[in-house]
């Protein structure tokens, strides 16, 4: 009874913090967290303690289990929950699906690559994946500087791509689209984050921005 209770909690979370995310934009820069939290020792009698992947400290899935574990462990006195810097989405589905973690967030064309075995994730099967509440719309772009000569995707031969970190949900659906326009083995990847991703447009002549990485 109290276990289906917890899962019922947190699926209620998910579905709040996922309504918020819904209505954001991004037109605020993110703030820079600690690398775990929350940073309080757990209460000595607690009887649930959860540890939830993320990405990086400075990514959306941090940031959004970052107030999902405060909330959890606030309200909740038999549940203690810490959100930890992880892989991105790849690496929170295959978390989830080979039992290492309890719960987590990813896109979901990476759930579904894990949940079936194909895609990125080919040979290599989750089926006990289950969603539980939908977060917020993942939309690939390709930006670049104004004065650059890249015009079309096709345009990015031969330059290098910063996709995305390893195991990000950026990275798996930059490859996507890349291999989909035929052009994932003509360019030079590169796993960047945000941060090392925004230092690099700037110093550069010549860039493009994929959901979070960089051309030059």
């Amino acid at each position: 009874m109290k276990k289906a209770r917890l899962w019922k909690v947190l699926a209620l979370l998910f579905l709040a913090i996922s309504i918020a995310f819904s209505g954001c934009t991004q037109t605020e820069k993110p703030t820079e967290t600690a690398a775990t939290t929350p940073t309080t020792q757990p209460p000595e009698k607690v009887e649930y303690k959860i540890k939830m992947t993320t990405g990086s400290p400075t990514g959306t899935y941090y940031i959004a289990l970052t107030s999902i574990a405060s909330v959890v462990s606030k309200y909740n006195p038999d549940i203690y929950a810490t959100a930890i810097p992880g892989g991105g989405s790849a690496a929170n589905a295959r978390g989830v699906g080979s039992g290492e973690v309890p719960i987590s967030l990813s896109t979901s064309m990476v759930a579904y690559f894990a949940y079936t075995g194909t895609g990125t994730f080919e040979g290599e099967k989750y089926p006990k994946l289950r969603a539980m509440a939908p977060a917020h719309p993942l939309i690939v772009s390709f930006i670049v500087k104004a004065d650059s000569d890249m015009k079309t995707i096709y345009d990015l031969k031969g330059k290098r791509v910063a996709i995305g970190e390893a195991g990000s949900g950026d990275a798996v659906a930059a490859e996507v689209v890349l291999k989909e326009a035929g052009i994932w083995d003509d360019i030079i990847k590169v796993n960047v984050g945000f941060s090392p991703v925004v230092r690099l447009l700037s110093r550069t002549c010549r860039s493009c921005i994929d959901n979070g990485g960089a051309v030059y």
